[in-house]
Parts: structure tokens; C-alpha cells; sequence
């Protein structure tokens, strides 16, 4: 009986299965890639694990952590536990929950999902949190971002279950009271979460069950009221203020409603997407993150009509964003704050491409399933093409080492700026350089580089080691002008570039040759919206040397802008008609049109203004 029942499953099922196996083989292998490659620390990492290694378990919840790190403490002391256990820190074991996070959400959604939809629409749910490429590269990042993602997944599920049991065994209610408690104590945007969750137990189910319930709701407050008494007198409201001040630029703008809203329906798209495939722009993710939005407007809409407790269990992420965003708590558009709604979008859009299923006859159900599907396929396809370019590197510093230890001689002189103090300290202690400079530059200002070279002039082996550069907190030096810097100052000899997610290169210079500078500098625009991708269209500098402008005839298509008719030096982007400057970046996508175009090197922004 069990194989005829089978044989009469519709072929969609057996097909979203297959691509369901190879998805999470995929993803799990690429999760296992990233990981086991051990990759460097970044400048942020390393700065938390200062904290856990210095500090006793009491010490992370009492006293001010250093470098202005915010994160719950239960985020610490998983961390320290974890070293603790296994008697040394190294990349593997600071690494290790985040990992096992990343691979768990994949269970996690698969749990959430069948409790809406069955068949291939649950199979295929499953898919974008399986290949997230997000959620792969942060799989090995020794920061709480993936475990933001995984707990609000658990309290999620645990919601669930609460309302459609009748009755709760005792040993449930314990395991769903840990559940939010660890998700309190470990997560800041969960220990919110876990207070709105905490509110909808009285709606569903209701007050008449509060005494069942009460190793459940109990932990869940006591979780609340650890992490509430943590960040009201504990953590410090320097650190705090610093970090909103490091991150100001990315909040809303202040200047109006639709600006406001203009920058929360940006975000509600951007960051899935990058959810997806980490802000590299193709056309599948595109479209598929395009049908998704429209079909979560149908997965609120179909609760709405049918569960609404549900659906505010699924919008009270995003809508918890939004408002962390608006009261200037974490802003919604940047990647690692706001990431833990992502996975709801995609499960809403699920959602309604069930409900929109249930309206209409087999062979638009057909057509539902085949669009899907082949979407999903394309998608497979974006991720196996992500997959070549594992382990990515955030910020290279150990192969940075390794180019100049290898080729380094007596007598030469290694120059680093000041933001790559704490990731040289480290891992100096691994791979031995001897001596090296640390330089004043802390990317604000030309003069800052130029004075730190003045003292090797007369040197003909100087290593400068570019390390620490964050293009997101707007510096005020790009680095481009590093290299044009360093290239009026000296002859260039070697140089040694890796592809990382922040610009990390080394450089040998001979600053004993005279160099004739060249001025006739020159900023191009090209593309398969304009003139193709071998040739630049060239900008005009005005008054203010960093601004230059044209007028411009533009297709369908994309565009970047390059240096000196150079790809050594070269912006992308992720908006239109404006946005910000990314060194090496995405292809901006363009729509047809005449426009005035402006961009701006000091403030790293462009602009095409239709006329």
C-alpha cells in the first residue's frame, strides 16, 4: 500500500525532493568548506575573543568589554565554554556554534515549514536557507549573527507547538522553557523576541493555560530579566554609544516619510538578498527574490483570513527590525544586524504560493510548481558557482603574512596601518615576520599615510601591508588613494592582492627611485548598458577634484566605474538611481533612460538623475 500511495504522489513532489537532496548536500559541503578552511580572523573577531579570553565567565556579564563589543553575554560564554572544554582557542573552536547553527537552521525551517505546507512546496521552503551563501560564509564567523538567525528559529518553532498541543507533557514544557531561556540570554534581538512571545502566550492559548505552561513562560522570564539586568546596568552605555555612533550612517534618513519609507522597503529587499547569495547580483536570485516578495503579500494575506496568531508570529521579526531601525537601536541596512528576519520573507512566500495553490485548478498548480522549481534550479546553480570561490577570506591576514614572510629579505622595512594592529598581534605569533611598523594611518586622512613613508624614503625594500580597510564605515580616505600614494612615493616591485570580502593587499616598494607623478588621472563608466565592458566612457572632473559628472544615454542593463581605464581600481553597487560606492563591488544594475550622472570619491556615492 505505502509504494502504490507513493507511485500516485504528483511528479513535482519526487522532482522538489531531488533538488531538495542536492541542496542540502550542497549547502552542508560548502558549510563544511568554509569552516575546515580556518580562514583569518577579522578585525571584529578578534576583538571579542580578546574579551573571552581575558575575562572569567563572571567577568563577561559584570565588566565593560573592551573595543566597544556588543553582544548578549550568553553569546560570551558559549564561546568561552567552548574553548574552556576542549583546552585551546584557535579558528575551529570559536567558530564551532555558529557552524553548528548554520547547519542546524536548515532542520529548523524544515520543522517551521511542515507545520503550514506539505509536498514540494515544503521541500522547496527548505532551499533558500540551505545554500543561504549568507548563512554558509557566517558559519565560520566567531560572532553571535548566526546564532540570531537559528534561536529566533527555535522560539518560532516552540510558538508553534505551544498553540497546537492540547496537552503538554511536563518534559516538553521544560525543553520549550530552555529554548527561549538560551534564546534570552545568547541573542539580543531574541531577548526581544522572547518578551513579544512571552505577550502572545496570553492571546494563544490563553490565560486558561498559563499554570500548564509555567516551566515555560517561567524560564523564558527569568532569561528576560538576566539579559534585561545585563544590558540595562552591566554593559556599558559608552560601548553602546559608540556603536551607534560607528553604525549612524547606516539608520534611515531623518528627513521625511518616504524617505523613510523608501529605506525600509529597500531594506526588506536588500537584505534578504543578500541572504541568498551575499550581494553578488544575477538575474535568478533577482527573480526569485522578486516572486518571493510578491507571494509573502499572499502568505499575510491567506493568515489573515485564517490565522492571524500565525502571522504575527511570522511578521514579528521584521517588524521588530523595523522598529530597532526607527527608535536607532541596529539599522536595517546592513547585513549582519538585521539578517534573522530574512528566512520569514521566504517562509511567508511559501505561505501564499500554498494558499494561491488551494484557489486554482492542476494545471495552474502545474505551472506553480514547474516556476518554482526552475527557479530554485537556478538558484542551485547560482550556489554551486558560489561554491568555487570557497573559503572566502573576510579579511586575509595569515596570506598576507605568508607573501611577505616567503619573499621577505634582511634589511626590509613592513609598514601596517593602525587598524591592523590586533590582527597582526595575533597572528605574528604564527607566522613570524621579525619586526615591522606600525603606521598612524587610520584611513581618515592622505597626510597621516604620507607622513608614516616620509621615514623610509630613503629604503629600497619597504613592505606596505593594506589590512583593517572597512569600506562600510565611510573612512575618509578610499583606498584607491592608497595605492596612488604609495605609487607617487615609490617604485612598485612586487604586490600580492587576495580576494576577500574587505580589500586586503601587499605591497613592495622602492622608495629610493624617482617617480614622475602622473596627474592626467581619469574616471570612466562602462557596461552592458553603454558601451560594453572593454572600453570606459569617460566622467568630467568639476571644481572639486573627487566630484566628476556627465550626461549619459543608458540600456537596460548594468554598469561599473573604473580608474584610469583600469580594473585595479573599480566601484560597483547595489542601487539605483543612487547608493553607495563599493570598492571591487556587484555590477550595478541600470534602467534605460537619459540621465545626469554625479559621483562623488570623497563621499564614495553616485547618482543618476533622469532628465
Amino acid at each position: 500500500m505505502e509504494t502504490t500511495k507513493k507511485l500516485n504522489q504528483p511528479l513535482a513532489n519526487y522532482i522538489s525532493i531531488v533538488v531538495l537532496g542536492v541542496a542540502i548536500v550542497l549547502g552542508i559541503a560548502m558549510r563544511f568548506l568554509q569552516y575546515l578552511a580556518a580562514t583569518s580572523y577579522f578585525k571584529d573577531e578578534l576583538y571579542s575573543l580578546y574579551n573571552i579570553h581575558r575575562l572569567s565567565f563572571a567577568g563577561l556579564f559584570t565588566e565593560d568589554l573592551e573595543y566597544n563589543q556588543i553582544a548578549n553575554f550568553g553569546f560570551h560564554w558559549g564561546q568561552k565554554l567552548i574553548i574552556s572544554l576542549v583546552g585551546f582557542s584557535n579558528e575551529y573552536t570559536a567558530r564551532f556554534f555558529p557552524f553548528i547553527f548554520s547547519i542546524l537552521s536548515i532542520y529548523m525551517v524544515y520543522l517551521i515549514g511542515k507545520r503550514f505546507f506539505k509536498g514540494w512546496i515544503l521541500y522547496l521552503s527548505i532551499i533558500p536557507t540551505a545554500i543561504s551563501f549568507w548563512a554558509i560564509i557566517n558559519s565560520s564567523n566567531a560572532k553571535p549573527y548566526m546564532g540570531d538567525v537559528f534561536f529566533i528559529m527555535c522560539m518560532v518553532y516552540a510558538m508553534l507547538v505551544i498553540v497546537e498541543k492540547d496537552i503538554m507533557t511536563k518534559w516538553k514544557t521544560v525543553v520549550l522553557g530552555i529554548i527561549g531561556f538560551f534564546t534570552a540570554i545568547y541573542s539580543l534581538p531574541g531577548s526581544v523576541f522572547v518578551l513579544i512571545c512571552l505577550l502572545m502566550l496570553w492571546w494563544k492559548p490563553g490565560k486558561e493555560k498559563i499554570k500548564e505552561l509555567a516551566p515555560i513562560w517561567g524560564l523564558w522570564l527569568l532569561g528576560g530579566i538576566i539579559s534585561a539586568i545585563y544590558l540595562l546596568f552591566f554593559l556599558s552605555s559608552s560601548d553602546q554609544d559608540a556603536m551607534q555612533g560607528y553604525w549612524d550612517f547606516a539608520f534611515q534618513p531623518s528627513n521625511g516619510i518616504i524617505d523613510i519609507l523608501s529605506y525600509i522597503l529597500n531594506a526588506l529587499y536588500a537584505i534578504p538578498f543578500n541572504y541568498l547569495v551575499y550581494g553578488v547580483q544575477n538575474p535568478i536570485s533577482n527573480a526569485l527574490l522578486y516572486l518571493c516578495l510578491v507571494l509573502a503579500v499572499f502568505g499575510i494575506v491567506s493568515l489573515w483570513k485564517s490565522n492571524r496568531f500565525q502571522m504575527v508570529l511570522l511578521l514579528a521579526p521584521i517588524l521588530m527590525s523595523i522598529l530597532f531601525t526607527l527608535f536607532k537601536v541596529l539599522p536595517m541596512s546592513t547585513v549582519r544586524l538585521s539578517i534573522y528576519f530574512s528566512w520569514t520573507i521566504f517562509l511567508l512566500a511559501f505561505v501564499g504560493l500554498h494558499f494561491l495553490t488551494t484557489q486554482v485548478n492542476s494545471k495552474l498548480k502545474t505551472v506553480f510548481a514547474s516556476v518554482m522549481t526552475i527557479l530554485m534550479l537556478g538558484q542551485l546553480l547560482v550556489a554551486y558557482q558560489g561554491a568555487k570561490t570557497l573559503p572566502l577570506q573576510v579579511e586575509p591576514t595569515k596570506k598576507g603574512l605568508m607573501a611577505i614572510k616567503e619573499n621577505l629579505k634582511e634589511g626590509d622595512i613592513v609598514i601596517i596601518p593602525q587598524r591592523g594592529t590586533e590582527q597582526m598581534a595575533y597572528y605574528t605569533n604564527e607566522i613570524d615576520i621579525g619586526e615591522y611598523v606600525i603606521g598612524t594611518a587610520d584611513f581618515s586622512s592622505e597626510d597621516q599615510l604620507i607622513n608614516d613613508l616620509k621615514p623610509y624614503k630613503e629604503n629600497n625594500r619597504v613592505w606596505y601591508f593594506f589590512l583593517g580597510y572597512r569600506p562600510e564605515a565611510n573612512p575618509g580616505m578610499q583606498e584607491y588613494r592608497f595605492k596612488e600614494i604609495l605609487d607617487e612615493h615609490g617604485k612598485k616591485l612586487e604586490e600580492f592582492t587576495f580576494t576577500s570580502f574587505y580589500p586586503t593587499w601587499v605591497r613592495l616598494y622602492d622608495f629610493t627611485s624617482e617617480i614622475a607623478v602622473n596627474n592626467d588621472k581619469s574616471l570612466g563608466i562602462l557596461g552592458s548598458a553603454i558601451s560594453g565592458w572593454d572600453s570606459s566612457t569617460p566622467l568630467q572632473q568639476i571644481n572639486d577634484e573627487r566630484v566628476w559628472e556627465t550626461e549619459i544615454e543608458l540600456s537596460e542593463g548594468e554598469i561599473k566605474f573604473r580608474l584610469n581605464d583600469s580594473w585595479d581600481t573599480n566601484w560597483g553597487g547595489m542601487d539605483f538611481p543612487k547608493g553607495e560606492l563599493i570598492p571591487g563591488g556587484p555590477n550595478i544594475p541600470v534602467k534605460q533612460g537619459n540621465y545626469k550622472l554625479k559621483v562623488n570619491l570623497e563621499s564614495n556615492t553616485y547618482e543618476f538623475i533622469a532628465f
